[in-house]
């Protein structure tokens, strides 16, 4: 039985006692558990931890993955994963884990713009998002970043949203991690009343079941860690660990880290410090930070 590990707060919120469901999807180090209509990710202790997840030790991660198999049966039952896999059963008391506080923190007024601008500086997120250069992405981004300074015509910026969910390839698309990092950021600067009105809680229904799961937990408040860390370096002022929680949130997927990312940048308004929507039409040849 797995007992050292790390579970979310988010998660314990939610009520799964009694739940029952199935393994949901496998992959190289994780893996997804479908119950109840609850997602929960678990994933090991030597990676970042989800919002929607557990973490348990690398070994018995490994173990597990080499067992369980999509469609297995899953038992949630006082504080106790049981995975019926192949070979037997595998059990997580996750309610002895070590909880992790995912809830977004506030920004306040006195955040640091620059300690952000200078972690970003590097990277060229025309190059590294997942979804191609375009017109219509251009006047996506510039809704999502108008509003976010407080400036919007709220049917044009639902538009935009509309543009973006559920567009692009994987478990993740592209313009749902853009969302959902754009999300972040609106609650950490504290503006849930524009979260309400761009009815970020309809999305999930637009989209993949892994998807549908991050942008609920960031309708609800909740992050994965390192935008949480990315919060706290900006609050603080914090540049070392502002370019760690930048270097994690890209580490994450094939492009899922970078898209988030650059949500949360429009989010934060600061578009135009990485060359603003026009970077991302057609004709620009430019994503890098503008000097």
């Amino acid at each position: 039985m797995a007992k050292e590990g790390a579970v979310s707060s988010y998660v314990l919120a939610q009520e799964l006692e009694g739940a029952r469901g199935s393994v949901h999807s496998t992959f190289r180090s994780s893996m997804n558990v479908q119950a109840d209509g609850f997602l929960l990710h678990i994933g090991s202790i030597v990676d970042p931890l989800s919002c929607l997840g557990i973490a348990i030790p690398e070994a018995e991660m490994g173990t597990l993955l080499g067992t369980a198999r999509r469609g297995d049966l899953a038992f949630f039952d006082k504080g106790v994963l049981r995975i019926y896999t192949r070979t037997g059963v595998t059990r997580i008391a996750y309610g002895d884990f070590e909880p992790v506080d995912t809830a977004i923190p506030s920004l306040g007024d006195d955040w640091c713009a620059d300690v952000l601008r200078s972690a970003i500086a590097p990277i060229d997120f025309r190059e590294e998002m997942g979804l191609p250069p375009s017109q219509d992405l251009a006047r996506a981004l510039h809704g999502l970043s108008c509003a976010s300074f407080g400036v919007e015509d709220v049917e044009s910026v639902r538009a935009a949203v509309r543009f973006l969910v559920g567009r692009g390839l994987g478990l993740t698309p592209s313009g749902d991690d853009l969302l959902a990092g754009y999300g972040t950021a609106l609650w950490a600067r504290s503006r849930d009343d524009l979260l309400a009105e761009l009815h970020m809680d309809r999305l999930p229904a637009c989209t993949t079941d892994v998807s549908a799961a991050y942008l609920r937990a960031m309708a609800e408040g909740h992050a994965n860690t390192g935008f949480i860390d990315l919060v706290r370096s900006l609050r603080a002022g914090d540049g070392s660990l502002c370019r760690g929680a930048v270097d994690e949130i890209c580490s994450i997927g094939h492009t899922s880290g970078h898209d988030s990312l650059l949500g949360f940048v429009v989010g934060m308004g600061l578009l135009e410090s990485i060359g603003g929507p026009e970077c991302f039409s057609c004709e620009s040849r430019t994503g890098r930070i503008a000097s």
